[in-house]
């Protein structure tokens, strides 16, 4: 599968789930070019995905951010592929899987 496959089906599958969902291409020196998907629900979920990751992958590794609002903070990584990356949001949501100070927000 390659990556636009790859990063098509996330987007179906996430938007199915959420309203608000957006993947926007970046690049950086620590991870080269990569999506960044946002999931704006009661909480901000941040994630990025590097072309690496899904390029001709079915399991790929995804980390998000504990703190969405703060781009230097931890970053958390999971792995899933394209049709369960909606149960590995579900979970961070529902969990509240995030780092203490951005849950006391």
């Amino acid at each position: 599968m390659d990556i636009r496959y790859n990063i098509n089906r996330i987007h179906v599958n996430l938007s199915d789930k959420y309203n608000d969902v957006q993947i926007t291409e970046k690049a950086s020196k620590e991870f080269g070019k990569y999506f960044e998907i946002t999931i704006n629900e009661s909480k901000i979920l941040k994630m990025i995905v590097p072309f690496s990751n899904i390029d001709g992958k079915s399991n790929f590794e995804v980390k998000y951010f504990s703190n969405p609002l703060v781009e230097n903070s931890e970053l958390i990584s999971r792995d899933t592929n394209s049709e369960n990356i909606v149960f590995l949001t579900e979970d961070i949501f529902q969990n509240n899987r995030f780092s203490e100070d951005y849950i006391k927000i």
